[in-house]
């Protein structure tokens, strides 16, 4: 009789911690969908990308009624913000604390944090419940046993209690390793999410006004967490001279949103001074001997003839260029991600036709050097990084200063 109450104390006791730490695992983060409550989410149409910043150009999905509230993630900067649809009154901008958002660029990351951050509490209350039952194990004999019970009875009950804690001995051990392997997973979890959070992550831009009846409620904002920089891939085939050029765009931005569609990436950032600089004209005017004035009209015309027409020609298979007095663009699609993360868009191919030769000067390098020169440019080519590819073999990298079209 004695032995089967003793079996039945270790089989309740151990009931009941296990149902203490399933308890502990089927508790669940909360308040990550409340921080997303009374937002009103707003589409992103297009996106200028400078060398320093984006122009992120907006619909809002929703309005209610007249009167609309609408609230950007806090990279965006409120003093730009500006509507393009016309009759919006009484438009109000400004910056206010936020708190538990989690941007929906992080959406994926942030449940895979809160995942593991529930599976360390789980495991360490595991370990916390097995601690408290090795305690106990240790503690001293029950009365009746200290007092001089059956003998037999004393006996298996050491036995049950010597299995037990080994087996408590032994699951902690693993524990221990386990809940050692999880935290490191989760300090690194942390650490790219923090990485990641958008600048001004604990504030927003909250916009308030009157739309008029009917209208899509279009709006700028600029942000500076953002930013591009050209990538160009320059195969040279030295049996023809043709050299392969494939123009790319390494573009990022931070601002906990995903853009997708089509891209136009500047070359200058936009000035907001509105005061012109005061300018003395010096007029000067040259012309190379032999060159009739006709001709050199001629060579101005075409430089300054719309890129449009140029890429009608079936020859090229060009970037989409735009040039203007102040500033250099190309369009590209893509898909970027509001966390920071670097992609690449194709901007688009040509070919251009060089005359290479091996160049060898003993006397001064060891190396030979290939150099491929041309007359003229059927585009332009903008300032960037380039990687370096002859015959289909990885020859290096340099950099493209920019060049102008001709």
């Amino acid at each position: 009789m004695k032995f089967s109450v003793k079996r039945e104390f270790f089989a309740s006791f151990w009931r009941f911690w296990w149902v203490i730490c399933c308890v502990f695992l089927t508790l669940s983060p909360a308040g990550a969908a409340e921080a997303q409550k009374g937002e009103t989410a707003a589409e992103v149409l297009s996106v200028d990308f400078y060398p320093s910043g984006a122009r992120f150009v907006f619909q809002a999905s929703a309005v209610s009624g007249n009167n609309f509230e609408i609230t950007l993630p806090g990279a965006f900067a409120a003093d730009s913000v500006r509507f393009l649809t016309r009759g919006v009154s009484s438009v109000r901008v400004e910056n206010v604390p936020r708190n538990l958002w989690t941007p929906p660029a992080l959406t994926s990351l942030k449940s895979r944090l809160d995942r593991k951050d529930h599976e360390l509490k789980s495991l360490e209350a595991r370990q916390t419940a097995l601690e408290q039952t090795k305690a106990l194990l240790l503690a001293p004999l029950p009365k009746n046993f200290a007092s001089g019970g059956d003998e037999k009875s004393l006996i298996l009950y050491i036995e049950d209690a010597q299995a037990m804690r080994l087996r408590v001995e032994n699951e902690l051990v693993d524990l221990d390793s386990e809940i050692a392997r999880t935290t490191q997973e989760l300090t690194a979890l942390r650490a790219e999410y923090e990485r990641k959070t958008p600048h001004g992550a604990e504030s927003a831009v909250r916009i308030q006004g009157t739309a008029p009846e009917g209208e899509p409620l279009v709006f700028e904002a600029l942000t500076y967490s953002a930013g591009w920089a050209v990538r160009y891939n320059m195969s040279l085939d030295t049996a023809t001279g043709d050299i392969a050029v494939a123009m790319g765009a390494r573009a990022w931005q931070r601002t906990g949103l995903d853009a997708a569609g089509e891209f136009s990436f500047h070359t200058r950032t936009p000035s907001f001074a509105i005061t012109p600089p005061q300018v003395h004209p010096l007029v000067l005017d040259l012309q190379p001997e032999g060159e009739t004035a006709s001709s050199s009209r001629a060579k101005a015309d075409f430089a300054q003839a719309p890129l449009n027409q140029l890429m009608e020609e079936p020859l090229f298979s060009s970037p989409k260029v735009s040039v203007t007095l102040a500033d250099v663009s190309v369009r590209g699609r893509g898909d970027l991600k509001g966390d920071g993360t670097p992609e690449d868009v194709a901007l688009g191919k040509l070919t251009l036709k060089s005359a290479p030769v091996l160049v060898s000067i003993p006397e001064q390098s060891r190396e030979a050097w290939i150099v491929a020169s041309m007359d003229s440019l059927p585009e332009p080519l903008l300032p960037g990084h380039a990687e370096l590819v002859v015959d289909g073999a990885a020859t290096g990298q340099t950099s493209i200063p920019e060049y102008g079209m001709g």
